[in-house]
């Protein structure tokens, strides 16, 4: 219910929250709290001041609070942190952001990069709208999947700089289908590899390890149309 006496013919059933603030408010904490009640995944931004003083409404209880990686997949550092950050997803640094859109004077549309826990928030509100397209949850066993299927990250376990670790779309939709995740054995690397659509040459390869958690970078690629392949050997022959 709100003031304008109005309702949408459905209920949302994710809200990404890309704000965040010091000062916690008994109106906003109540707002989240019938929201989260009436059936929706609230995430929001942590901030992004390095600190770990909470930040809301990413620190209500039923709110889940999301910091930022950088390109190398660690926590970025302008990041906030603390007991209250449940996981984290890209969020760009300051040499290497996150492409979104721009609206500029004029009405000029464009792609531009940015970064922040404003755009990693969202990246946790997409995981969730994928993984209910695959099966209904509660809000409190979405927000438990995500947590359960996230790649560890930083210390082992939940720790106060990346929660449960980076937000993993794979694993959390593979995980509500029932299909099992496959996983490397110690040492095992995956190659990555990028293919010329017209030749089918290997223009670039790059590998990665669970250790790096399966994150890889291509850099410097040639304009041209490709598609992306990887595998493993896994007998190492």
């Amino acid at each position: 219910p709100n003031s304008s006496g109005q309702l949408p013919a459905e209920p949302a059933r994710v809200i990404n929250l890309s704000f965040a603030t010091t000062s916690a408010s008994a109106v906003e904490r109540d707002a989240c709290d019938a929201a989260r009640s009436a059936g929706a995944l609230l995430v929001a931004a942590s901030g992004n001041n390095a600190t770990s003083a909470v930040h809301y409404p990413a620190g209500y209880d039923s709110v889940v609070g999301v910091g930022a990686t950088d390109l190398s997949g660690a926590r970025a550092g302008y990041s906030n942190y603390g007991n209250w950050i449940d996981l984290v997803a890209p969020g760009g640094s300051a040499w290497n952001g996150v492409r979104v859109a721009t609206v500029e004077a004029g009405s000029v549309y464009g792609y531009g990069f940015a970064n922040g826990t404003s755009f990693a928030a969202p990246h946790v509100s997409g995981v969730a709208a994928l993984v209910l397209g695959v099966r209904d949850y509660t809000p409190a066993q979405l927000a438990q999947l995500l947590a359960d299927t996230a790649q560890d990250v930083g210390s082992q376990g939940f720790d106060l700089f990346t929660g449960h670790g980076v937000v993993d779309a794979y694993r959390a939709v593979a995980t509500a289908a029932g299909e099992p995740i496959p996983t490397l054995i110690p040492g095992e690397e995956i190659e990555v590899r990028l293919i010329d659509n017209e030749t089918g040459a290997i223009v670039l390869t790059a590998t990665t390890t669970e250790g790096q958690g399966l994150a890889w970078t291509i850099r410097e690629v040639p304009v041209g149309e490709y598609r992306i392949e990887a595998g493993t050997d896994r007998n190492f022959d």
